[in-house]
Order: C-alpha cells, then structure tokens, then sequence
C-alpha cells in the first residue's frame, strides 16, 4: 500500500463522512428527499398506468425504510469496512471549536482531542503536520490546550492526533478575517 495515498484517502473520508459532510446520514437523506421530490409528481400516475395502488403503496414504504433505516446507520457501516481493511484509523480526528468560515480578527480556536491518548499536532500554512519520516513535521505545532489565535487574512488549519504510533485522519478548515463580499 502507497502510505501518502491511504493517508489522503483516510483524509477525504474524514472531510465527506463527519461534521455534514457529502456522505453523513443527514447529507443522504437530503440528496434522497431532493430526489423523491422531483419524481413524487409522477409516482401515483405510473402506478395508476400499470393498475396497481400496491406498487405507489410499497415505494412510499421504501422510501421511508431508506431514510429510516439504510441511511442512518450506512455511514458507521462503512466506517467499519474501511477499519477492517486498514484504510481509516482507529485513532479519531481532532474537534474543532470552530467550523471553517469567516471569523473576527484575534479569534481563538481550540482544537480537542477526542480519544484517549496521543498528542494533537497542528499547522497554520496549510501544510500536514505529518512529516517525510512519519513523525510530527519540523513545522508542527504540539497543541498546548491553550486558544490558537488566528489574526492572518486566511489561515488553513490542519491538525492530526499522534499517538506514537498512528496518525488520525484529518479534515482541514479554511479561516478568514475581514472579507468583504
């Protein structure tokens, strides 16, 4: 396995699967409402043409059971997959207090480490704070618990957990002071 691959794989589930990204159970069923609404118009007429109320009846009950049941639970399961084939780690990403966006000048973000051991390494140019060698990069910052303060136009986030051994995946956050629109 290609470690610079799986480690941007890793990331990319990390940013589509947590915190609204494409593929969390909320995401789904919006895309699968959105969808049920541009056919719901045609569903009773197609079923009329074939004579049968059961068939409406039915996909009405699947349409249910998806968001119901498929989409509530596909995230976690696919999660597992991934673990099981060694392409996301155990290891949980960092929290942000702050999703990406516009903030005030001097604001403070805290980062949270949300497993029970390893340390949260973090840097403010965009660059990963896993270096060549697998350990933390020259440029990475060992988060103190104390706020980051962001005064910088635009700063890109990036912060991982180190546990000694594994690095946790990461999604970066993008901060920006006093644009105007």
């Amino acid at each position: 396995q290609d470690s610079a691959f799986v480690r941007l794989f890793r990331d990319r589930v990390q940013c589509h699967c947590f915190e609204g990204g494409a593929l969390t159970a909320e995401e789904n069923i919006r895309r699968w409402e959105e969808a049920k609404q541009m056919i719901d118009g045609s569903m009773p007429l197609e079923a009329a043409r074939w004579a049968s109320v059961d068939q409406y009846t039915l996909w009405l009950a699947e349409i249910e059971r998806m968001k119901n049941e498929f989409f509530t639970y596909r995230t976690d399961v696919f999660l597992q997959q991934l673990k099981d084939a060694g392409l996301f780690p155990d290891l949980k990403a960092v929290d942000y207090s702050h999703p990406s966006g516009d903030v005030p000048q001097g604001f403070q973000l805290f980062l949270a480490n949300p497993n029970n051991n390893g340390d949260i390494y973090y840097t403010l140019d965009g660059t990963d704070p896993i270096g060549p060698n697998g350990q933390p990069a020259a440029n990475a910052v060992l988060f103190n618990q104390q706020p980051i303060i962001l005064n910088a136009a635009r700063t890109e986030v990036r912060a991982r957990v180190w546990d000694g051994t594994e690095w946790s995946a990461l999604c970066p956050k993008t901060y920006r002071i006093g644009q105007k629109y």
